[in-house]
């Protein structure tokens, strides 16, 4: 195994290990109540009248944002108006509260704080690490596939054209073939009639001297007789 998945593997049982949780501090019960929104408001008036025994809070969310919609503007404004009015009593109310009640922060809490920011920076690196490589296999699986899938359609297409035609190389040696062959008929055709042509030549020469043998005896006999 490489060391670059050795320390995958590494990561990712860091990663499986449970953060710590915080320790939530208790809700002081004199500590004003933020402000609802318009449609919460709006929620609060029609609860009676949609609220079922035994209905989940999702769902008669969910209602209520239904009738919301068909909510007139003027309803609308009157319940921003009320929204607005709870927002400024609660910005009077918190500010009051919190001269009354300092926040006493404890230096042991401070210096964990540092160090779960830290130790959570140093487990999102590596997450971004980890996705980074993750990220450039899939892109360089895709790049060989892509480039597999380019290399079978030329074969298939070279398949295709060979089955079509035949190749031209294989076409010019044909030829190539044929060209040889006809060479050489003609040339044992002007050898057979260099042949032909040297008989007859030789027939001719052989009747010559045949004859001029003929006539020489003839000649010599007259002029013996005379």
């Amino acid at each position: 195994m490489s060391s670059e998945g050795s320390s995958s593997l590494k990561v990712t049982k860091k990663q499986k290990k449970k953060p710590r949780k915080k320790k939530k501090r208790k809700r002081d019960p004199n500590m004003p109540k933020r402000p609802k929104n318009a449609f919460f408001l709006f929620a609060a008036d029609v609860r009676p009248k949609l609220y079922q025994k035994g209905m989940r809070m999702a769902d008669f969310i969910k209602t209520a944002g239904k009738e919301w919609v068909h909510v007139s503007e003027e309803d609308r404004k009157r319940y921003q108006e009320k929204c607005e009015i709870n927002k400024q009593e609660y910005k009077i109310a918190i500010e009051e509260y919190r001269k009354n009640h300092p926040v006493e922060l404890e230096p042991s809490s401070s210096e964990s704080d540092t160090s779960s920011s830290e130790e959570e920076e140093r487990q999102r690196r590596r997450r971004e690490q980890l996705k980074k490589r993750e990220r450039q296999k899939r892109r360089e699986k895709k790049r060989r596939y892509l480039k597999e899938l380019k290399r079978r359609k030329k074969l298939k297409a070279l398949k295709k054209r060979n089955n079509k035609s035949p190749s031209k190389h294989s076409s010019s040696r044909r030829h190539s073939k044929s060209s040889r062959k006809d060479r050489d008929r003609d040339r044992e055709k002007y050898r057979e009639k260099s042949k032909h042509h040297k008989k007859r030549e030789t027939s001719s020469e052989e009747s010559s001297s045949d004859f001029s043998t003929d006539s020489s005896e003839s000649s010599e006999t007259s002029f013996s007789s005379d």
